[in-house]
């Protein structure tokens, strides 16, 4: 689990540190290729480093390797890859997902952040 959570707030800090996430986070999807958590931490990851392309392919491989347990952090990290690489027809459906998992009782821990997030998208989709 500290794999999966350690590279998420370090992506956020200082360049050498985002290097050192992208490192973590390419050894745990390694090591753990069928696991959903680790490939969408591995895709936030190569997203926050500008690899937009490879993170919105790790996204998509976690999100169909979560078959119908998605979690809203996998859900959130996509729709905003989508939306950065211009591909909003392919965001759309996930929009309404996250929109759904936002409400839901389940674990989200970037909730808040994806409710602002979903706001002000909202327009875009009439959601």
């Amino acid at each position: 689990m500290a794999l999966t959570q350690l590279p998420l707030v370090l992506v956020e800090q200082d360049a050498a540190a985002g290097q050192r996430a992208l490192q973590i986070a390419l050894i745990n999807a390694q090591k753990n290729p069928s696991s959903a958590p680790a490939l969408a931490t591995l895709g936030w990851v190569r997203f926050r480093l500008g690899k937009n392309a490879e993170a919105e392919e790790d996204l998509k491989r976690a999100v169909t390797l979560s078959g119908n347990n998605i979690i809203g952090e996998t859900l959130f990290f996509l729709t905003q890859v989508l939306l950065t690489n211009s591909k909003a027809a392919e965001a759309e459906p996930y929009v309404g997902m996250l929109q759904a998992a936002v409400e839901q009782l389940q674990l989200f821990i970037l909730r808040n952040e994806a409710r602002k997030w979903l706001k002000s998208v909202a327009l875009a989709f009439d959601k």
